[in-house]
């Protein structure tokens, strides 16, 4: 299910809504629609906690509405998942996402860390599934890559994340989105060993792919990002930008140097090219923290 071409307006006109309010559901826009939404993000939200916290005090809707944000994916630590695999923090978290399900938000979980790609880890995420299986997440995102694995030969590196993700894809209780540097997505070469990085998570069962592009210049990205939608159209593409602080991220690889109305022309425009592509699903952010801070 593709859900980042929700109307900013569709937002707006809801952000003053409790959360007892009702709306109608979000549409999908059409690539050949004349009059298409304004375009909306998917926002690393790498601190959980505070995304749920802003809904209590009734404040994530107007910041969904102020940053072009329709999807926060929610990084969660061990604590969050012990607090919200418990049966309030459950009901809490439901809670919330049923909410956004009235307001067009999306919220998805967001995990990350290199030992769930080796065989030995894998039970490890496993469990997590299992125990945070109640919560109704409208998807996982996997931050799963290769480069993190210290010592290990590249080629060795992805064919692991294959094998892992072929697991998690069979047992998720979610639909599963694996985060995936663009140099590694072709049929092979010194980036991945010669190994058809692509070929096996297709044959792994992976259907969507979050592809991180992170140049801060949208003709670049669409180069780069746009042939390989092309090449790979088993998979769905959300394409990853960057608006970290130079203190992060260096000024080639961020927009933070740009500003937020800037980036969201500089997305606009990105956006209106990638359209072409059936398989494309919207941008994603990285992050939810620096979007907020960027100047303006």
């Amino acid at each position: 299910m593709i859900r980042r071409f929700v109307a900013v307006a569709t937002i707006f006109a809801i952000a003053g809504c409790g959360s007892d309010g009702a709306s109608s559901a979000p549409t999908r826009s059409s690539n050949s629609s004349a009059r298409r939404p304004a375009l909306t993000y998917a926002a690393y939200a790498w601190n959980a906690d505070d995304v749920v916290s802003r809904w209590r005090a009734g404040t994530v809707w107007n910041l969904a509405a102020s940053l072009h944000v329709n999807d926060f994916m929610l990084g969660f630590t061990d604590a969050d998942i012990a607090k919200y695999s418990k049966t309030t923090g459950t009901a809490q978290m439901n809670a919330m996402i049923a909410d956004g399900a009235r307001h067009g938000v999306a919220f998805e979980l967001l995990l990350g860390d290199p030992s769930w790609i080796v065989p030995s880890g894998i039970p490890s995420l496993e469990r997590i599934f299992h125990r945070l299986r109640a919560v109704n997440f409208d998807a996982v995102n996997l931050d799963l890559e290769p480069n993190e694995l210290s010592g290990t030969p590249i080629k060795t590196a992805v064919m692991d994340v294959v094998a892992a993700m072929k697991r998690y894809v069979a047992v998720s209780p979610w639909p599963v989105t694996l985060d995936a540097n663009w140099i590694y997505m072709n049929d092979g070469n010194t980036f991945n060993g010669g190994y058809c990085y692509p070929c096996g998570l297709e044959a792994a069962g992976v259907k969507r792919i979050a592809l991180m592009v992170y140049i801060s210049d949208p003709k670049t990205v669409y180069a780069i990002s746009s042939p390989i939608l092309k090449r790979y159209s088993s998979f769905t593409f959300t394409i990853g930008q960057s608006v970290e602080p130079p203190s992060v991220l260096p000024k080639r690889d961020s927009y933070w140097h740009d500003g937020s109305t800037a980036f969201f022309g500089q997305m606009q425009k990105l956006d209106a090219n990638m359209r072409a592509r059936t398989n494309y699903a919207g941008v994603d952010v990285q992050s939810l923290q620096y979007l907020e801070t960027m100047p303006s």
